[in-house]
């Protein structure tokens, strides 16, 4: 029935006026507004309010969206508006708006947080890649000045280490000097003082140092005959009294509470049989209803004129002006509450404990400058991006933007920009002196890792903490401590009377009125001098005003000092020092670049002004990556400023005036600073959408954009004091969880905000320029890519060079030099000819020749397969009946006695490679186990993300390095005893290739390693990639590793052998370029039984091959493009592709011819062993070699 009469309700009202609050001629414009047209709620303006708006409304969210509005809550209707306030104060909602609207907290709905630039990147976000782009020309163009720079002499070593380690302020020299002795015995005095403290006493301590808050707190109360604006404010009170219309305010809630009235009796009487006479009481009280609601509407100007007339009256000043008298009321509250000490009782104790105090407080202030070193290293660590640079603005996370530059210069885009179709090997072999560099101050930089942690910096923070205490003992506290105890007994004694509990009544009212903006008249009548002489009765009670708490507080300290933080302190001087040492070494960095410099080098560092350039493109890039930061923490952002009204309720309650000021002051203008941020983030949105480098033919035009850097608005903000603001508050203990939760989750933005220089105008030129700069640069790659700088050292077997005695120096040089030309001529021409050998001639003939060598592969190893073999066991590994593990080459783990499906394979030149399958739920332990038993430091991953969901691959590491739905927590994954977590997982190689950087840590054994996780993701089962840009690339990143390189597919076999095949064969071809490709496939599935399973991925190898010994001898690509074409025809080939696979009819017949072959060639008494050994197969001799021909034989 309800529902009915408010529907005849509602068309009554915008029938016959249909007008809403909004609709008004009058209606201020400045009303705040939530939700959708025809379903708002309006709040009006507070102008009685505090300095807080109210909380942001998040769009359309209703609880009831189908009712209507409850108008009767939008007003007070009673002359009491101001007195009841505090029903419904500021705290809750800095509006008149009804608390049954309350605007629903964005913290509560807020986005998932998104990681950081270039981890984890959506690919088809333009921002993104230009972002990604636009770094990697800034890590070269950094990289080219810093090698440069050490090796002219133009940048000092000492400085270059300090930037790259992040030490900040923190000098290199004190690191090199630093000497642990100090704070080794600090540490260990600690240690014994914490046991040895008598603690039957901490009652009293903790009531010395109520008494000394109590004291510190008085001296803040200040002049009370002189309050601060006190007759201003008076005088606004006064005009307020006298002239201010309250009926204004009163009025529109007296209408809408007739208006509610009204419809009560409506539904009353709609529950009963309409008779004619309850008909026309109905339609009177119908009636009525249009009368009260225009009574209403008419009312609602004078509301806001009368809003507009407080607001300019600065009635806010209020709370300025009594918060002396506030102070001191809750100072007398506090100070009845204390307790007698007894000091006789305890005296003899705490003086014991001072006394052993006292003797820690000399050997801390040894330890003060030392400490103070190692603290601002951890600080500094901790925010890479915050320090300062002079030499490294293109790399402002350090070592880990160098080692990033190691991927860059792989990156075949460069390729693509500068419009060169050529190895980009010669920017690798160029910056192999500064690479070298990173090798080796990457050891200290991982000595230094474990002293930035959270956990780290907190344990130095108490520590910092307790010194400073300890270094304001002084040395005659224990005498002391008899005659300040006796003193605080007497004070009690003297003063400990109790006021009643109405005497302070009136003056209480009085502040509540103030703050309610209610009564302003009784505040003229305010009279100060009772308090002036309950104030000097107080202070000189207290009988000795420099009373202060050293020796408690020092007590306390040292009895609650957590013996983990010791334990850090001792793990960060250890680390420190093991980095000291190491630092005189560096000093012959430089004089070594020079010495083992190339000509790819050299002809690297001529690049002009390189350091001029990078701080032009780094400084602007920098600013681009903290833009894109801001737009990902957009849902945080909002987050964040919907916590202001709780932050600043929870500041007005802290009681001590002076830690209050120092939070607020920590805090800043939460409005402002969030109204900036919002700009900012506005500003680079228009950016982005605005951003377009899809027609850019060099870097000059495709870094145009960011010019327009200097369009971003500005933000003036200090995270790092705001979230020591909210780091204090949250340590409230009497804090509602809620809340409490919502400003832990706000602290975390301004955590990650930390790092960010918003002030884009200040950088105004630096953005104007980087084009040029990015053109300069563009020139001068073109012009080293298109020179071969890498240089080719080669024996070939079965060559020897003459040795040249006599002549000339001149002579010998010749001599030397047409023989280098004749040598070189040879090899070319060999390449070339195993190229034609073996060149495609369509698609039918190349799968028929490449499945006979399938097939012939098989035979060779049929008759061993089938000896059988138990290691590993079935359960271990998948496709037992299909793949077994050949024994000779089975890759052996202590840890794993029922086996691991794993064979080494050997290239010619000792490279080592892992081949297993996939781990399955049963072995990702076993897996774990096996890379850290052999230390490989890398894994490359041939599955994607779509087989781990169909359980081909388990996800035997962390996708990511957070949990979205935990909000950007570390995501940690646990096999056994191993607990394995993401540093960093970055999107490489145009997006085809996911490198993550793994920690591995043995919970049992207490070791951590690190992994470098490499994950092709779209490289298809039993299938190939269209070409090789990718897998050369990926195979350039690995290849050089000195530890096993763990490779993986479902099964370890297809997949996987053709990317190891890249390096086998390719060394195989080298050592001997009259081989066969059989000879060459045979060879390489000795190694591991049933590698190359389908005919495209034999012909994709061979391709790879093929373009490896094209760009090693600068010989024409013209074949492998042409081949190529033929090979996707191939893979395109549906049809024969799977009768291949099923044909097993036509595989038994040629596995039988394989084993005549394969007796054949064991009469002859060739041998066949694994891994690339000089005793390599010699199946391929004239008596049994099998001769299988993919084209015409030149």
């Amino acid at each position: 029935m309800k529902i009915l009469a408010l529907t005849l309700l509602s068309a009554l009202i915008n029938g016959s006026y249909g007008t809403r609050a909004t609709d008004h001629p009058n209606y201020p414009s400045y009303a705040i507004h939530n939700g959708p047209s025809g379903t708002q709620n309006d709040y009006f303006p507070d102008s009685m309010s505090s300095r807080y708006d109210p909380s942001s409304p998040f769009p359309g969210i209703q609880d009831f969206p189908n009712s209507p509005p409850d108008y009767s809550s939008f007003f007070y209707p009673n002359h009491q508006l101001l007195s009841d306030m505090s029903s419904v104060t500021a705290l809750q909602n800095d509006s008149l708006a009804s608390i049954h609207f309350q605007p629903r907290p964005l913290g509560s709905l807020h986005g998932q947080n998104r990681p950081s630039y270039r981890t984890i990147r959506n690919a088809a976000d333009k921002s993104h890649e230009f972002l990604n782009r636009t770094t990697l020309i800034s890590h070269i163009v950094n990289g080219i000045a810093v090698q440069s720079g050490l090796m002219d002499g133009k940048i000092k070593i000492n400085d270059l280490v300090g930037e790259l380690l992040n030490f900040g302020s923190v000098s290199v020299s004190s690191i090199a000097t630093f000497k642990p002795a100090a704070i080794t015995t600090l540490t260990k005095s600690l240690k014994d003082i914490k046991s040895s403290l008598n603690s039957n006493f901490k009652d009293k301590e903790e009531e010395a140092l109520k008494w000394n808050e109590l004291i510190e707190s008085s001296k803040t109360i200040g002049d009370l005959n002189n309050l601060p604006r006190k007759k201003e404010y008076l005088k606004s009170l006064k005009t307020f009294n006298t002239n201010f219309n309250f009926d204004s305010i009163t009025e529109p809630g007296s209408a809408l509470e007739q208006m509610t009235e009204t419809l009560n009796e409506i539904e009353k009487l709609f529950d009963a049989k309409m008779s004619s006479v309850l008909q026309t009481k109905a339609y009177n009280q119908v009636n009525s209803l249009v009368g009260f609601n225009a009574e209403f509407m008419g009312a609602v100007p004078k509301y806001n004129a009368g809003l507009k007339t407080m607001k300019g009256l600065n009635l806010q000043d209020g709370l300025t002006v009594i918060e002396p008298i506030e102070k001191m009321l809750n100072l007398i509250s506090r100070r009845q509450l204390f307790k007698t000490l007894h000091a006789s009782e305890s005296t003899a104790a705490i003086k014991s404990n001072l006394q052993e105090i006292s003797k820690v407080s000399s050997t801390s202030q040894a330890s003060i400058q030392d400490f103070a070193t190692i603290a601002s290293l951890a600080k500094s660590r901790s925010l890479p991006s915050s320090n300062k640079k002079k030499f490294t603005d293109g790399f402002p996370n350090g070592l880990s933007d160098i080692k990033q530059l190691m991927t860059d210069v792989r990156d075949p885009w460069i390729g693509k920009i500068t419009g060169i179709d050529r190895s980009l090997n010669g920017l690798t072999d160029g910056f192999q002196p500064l690479f070298k560099v990173n090798d080796r101050l990457g050891k200290l930089d991982q000595q230094l890792k474990s002293i930035s942690s959270s956990k780290v910096i907190k344990s130095l923070s108490d520590m910092e903490i307790i010194q400073k205490v300890l270094s304001d003992f002084k040395s005659n506290v224990p005498e002391q401590i008899e005659k300040i105890w006796k003193g605080l007994d007497q004070c009690t004694t003297d003063y400990g009377f109790r006021f009643s509990e109405d005497k302070f009544q009136v003056t209480e009212n009085i502040i509540k009125s103030v703050k309610n903006l209610k009564r302003a008249t009784q505040l003229t009548d305010l009279s100060v001098d009772d308090f002036k002489s309950e104030f000097d009765a107080f202070f000189n009670s207290l009988g000795f005003k420099n009373f202060k708490n050293q020796g408690v507080l020092a007590t306390q300290k040292l009895r609650n000092l957590n013996s983990d933080d010791i334990s850090d302190v001792e793990s960060t001087v250890s680390s420190v020092s093991e980095v000291s040492k190491s630092l005189s070494d560096l000093a012959k960095l430089p004089d070594e670049m020079k010495k083992e410099a190339k000509e790819a080098t050299n002809a690297l560092n001529k690049l002009p002004d390189s350091l001029a350039k990078s701080k032009v493109i780094g400084q602007s890039v920098a600013s681009l990556q903290y833009a894109n930061k801001l737009k990902e923490l957009e849902p945080q952002v909002a987050q964040l400023k919907s916590v202001g009204p709780s932050a600043e309720t929870e500041i007005r309650k802290i009681s001590s005036p002076k830690s209050r000021k120092e939070v607020e002051d920590q805090w800043g203008d939460h409005k402002v600073e969030m109204d900036a941020l919002e700009k900012s983030l506005s500003s680079i949105k228009s950016f982005d959408s605005k951003l377009d480098v899809s027609k850019a033919k060099s870097l000059g035009d495709y870094s145009n954009p960011l010019k327009d850097l200097s369009t971003i608005s500005d933000t003036k903000i200090n995270p790092i004091e705001k979230s020591k603001a909210l780091e204090t508050l949250i340590a409230q203990p009497t804090i509602d969880p809620k809340t409490k939760e919502d400003l832990e989750e706000s602290k975390k933005t301004l955590d990650q905000m930390a790092p960010l220089d918003l002030e884009f105008s200040s950088h105004k030129s630096q953005f104007q320029s980087a084009p040029a700069a990015f053109k300069a640069v563009h020139g001068f790659l073109v012009g080293f890519l298109s020179v071969e700088h890498t240089q080719v050292n080669e024996i070939e077997s079965g060559i020897s060079m003459m040795t040249v005695i006599g002549g000339s120096g001149v002579g010998i040089l010749l001599v030397a030099c047409l023989a280098g030309l004749i040598f070189l001529f040879i090899v070319r021409r060999r390449a070339q000819k195993f190229i034609d050998n073996n060149r495609l001639i369509n698609e039918k003939t190349a799968r028929a020749a490449h499945v006979k060598i399938l097939n012939a592969m098989e035979g060779f190893i049929e008759d061993e397969k089938g000896q059988g073999y138990t290691i590993p066991t079935p359960e271990k590994h998948r496709y037992y009946s299909d793949t077994r593990c050949n024994p000779k080459t089975r890759v052996e783990v202590k840890a794993c006695p029922q086996g691991i499906h794993a064979n080494w394979v050997k290239t010619r030149k000792n490279k080592r490679f892992i081949a297993t399958q996939a781990p399955i739920v049963d072995t990702q332990a076993d897996f774990w186990h096996m890379v850290t038993e052999h230390s490989s430091e890398t894994i490359v991953m041939l599955c994607s993300d779509d087989e781990i969901k169909i359980n081909k691959c388990t996800q035997y590491f962390p996708a990511t390095m957070y949990d979205e739905k935990e909000k950007k927590k570390k995501v940690e994954v646990n096999f056994g005893p191993f607990t394995i977590t993401a540093d960093s997982v970055t999107k490489i190689l145009d997006d085809t290739v996911c490198e993550r950087v793994l920690k591995v840590e043995h919970k049992e054994n207490k070791t951590t390693r690190r992994v470098t996780h490499y994950q092709y993701l779209a490289w298809p089962d039993r299938s190939v990639p269209d070409d090789h840009v990718t897998s050369l690339a990926l195979m350039d990143l690995v290849k050089d590793s000195k530890k096993p390189i763990i490779v993986h597919c479902s099964a370890g076999i297809g997949r996987t052998m053709a990317f190891i095949g890249l390096q086998f064969a390719y060394e195989e071809v080298l050592y001997n370029k009259g081989s066969s490709w059989l000879d060459t496939m045979v060879y390489m599935r000795d190694s591991r039984w049933g590698g190359i399973q389908a005919s495209v991925q034999s012909v994709w190898t061979l391709l790879g091959v093929f373009l490896r010994i094209m760009r090693r001898y600068k010989l024409s690509k013209k074949p492998y493009d042409e081949d190529v074409k033929i090979m996707l025809q191939h893979k395109k080939n549906k049809q024969a592709n799977k009768d291949e696979g099923d044909n097993r009819v036509i595989k038994q017949r040629a596995l039988e011819a394989a084993k005549q072959v394969a007796k054949g060639a064991t009469k002859t008494g060739a041998s066949r062993t694994t891994g690339g050994s000089d005793s390599a197969s010699e199946v391929s001799s004239s008596t049994s070699h099998v001769v299988i021909e993919m084209g015409e034989s030149n």
